[in-house]
């Protein structure tokens, strides 16, 4: 195993940012996500209503319909996933074997 920066040791462990990094790193991505998740559900209405608009003057097979929706899937999907996560780790608090499992079985599904 390579236990230089950048290895596939330190890749494995987290890429050597340490607990309080990848704390940091969660509590500014996680709001993001969740806050962009939920404001782009809530002005849903208009951007559609906008890509409709749009494509009604490019032609058909609705390009920019289909790109909104597929961002609201992606942003809704990435959230469940997350919320997903959070509670099997509250769930599994304790229990480090029961954790990997769980988070395996979440990957696997996912």
């Amino acid at each position: 195993m390579s236990t230089r920066p950048g290895g596939e040791e330190e890749t494995r462990r987290g890429g050597g940012e340490g607990a309080w990094g990848r704390w940091r790193r969660r509590a500014l991505t996680l709001p993001l996500l969740l806050g962009a998740t939920a404001v782009a559900f809530l002005a849903s209405p208009l951007l559609l209503a906008i890509a409709l608009l749009v494509d009604l003057f490019r032609g058909p097979r609705w390009p920019t319909v289909r790109l909104v929706l597929l961002a609201l899937v992606y942003l809704a999907c990435e959230s469940a996933g997350v919320l997903a996560s959070l509670l099997l780790w509250i769930g599994s608090l304790g229990a480090p074997q029961r954790r990997l499992r769980w988070f395996h079985a979440l990957q696997d599904e996912w």
